[in-house]
């Protein structure tokens, strides 16, 4: 069994968070602030190389939460270490990823030995992870995205230029980013 840091989980509602299986140089910067943060969260199952041609389109800070069924969680964290381990060093530069997984009992070791969440009652927590993933933002503007959209080149610094125009203006003003789908058979 790999080591594990218990002192580093959080509690949240029935949930245990493991922050920062992966820690992004980028937000050592006090320049973080002014950017804006991609917000992601995914199910463990779905984490692989075809999440990184959206982390590549997107220029800024990225805070992605995994989430993952309540069994075998030391070598799930493992794995999604290693998966990451494996991603190109400019999409870490700017990733922070962290782990989410169902603990009605807290986050003890010996609570965490115990769990066995099965895969087939296991209920992928969206609004949890994204919330959660929320918190652990450090950048003043925030885009909460699904996990399969593929930003424009330079579309965060854009944005962020536009948001803080609109920003300074109006404080109370929400922007929204419409999307689209586009055909696979159209060429880029």
């Amino acid at each position: 069994m790999a080591t594990f840091d218990f002192f580093r989980l959080y509690i949240y509602k029935d949930y245990c968070v493991l922050p920062y299986v992966s820690h992004s140089d980028m937000e050592s910067n006090m320049n973080i602030f002014e950017r804006i943060t991609l917000v992601l969260q995914i199910s463990y199952s779905y984490l692989n190389d075809n999440i990184l041609e959206q982390l590549e389109s997107w220029d800024g800070p990225v805070t992605f939460m995994v989430a993952i069924p309540s069994v075998q969680v030391y070598k799930t964290i493992e794995n999604i270490k290693k998966t990451l381990s494996h991603f190109p060093s400019h999409v870490l530069y700017k990733l922070s990823a962290h782990v989410l997984f169902r603990s009605k009992y807290g986050c003890k070791k010996d609570v965490i030995d115990k769990l066995n969440e099965t895969n087939s009652g296991w209920r992928y927590p969206i609004n949890v992870a994204r919330n959660v993933a929320r918190m652990f933002v450090k950048s003043k503007y925030i885009l909460i995205s699904d996990s399969e959209f593929i930003f424009p080149e330079k579309f965060e610094s854009r944005m962020c230029a536009l948001a803080q125009n609109q920003l300074t203006r109006n404080p109370k003003t929400a922007l929204v980013v419409r999307i689209f789908e586009v055909n696979d058979t159209i060429k880029q």
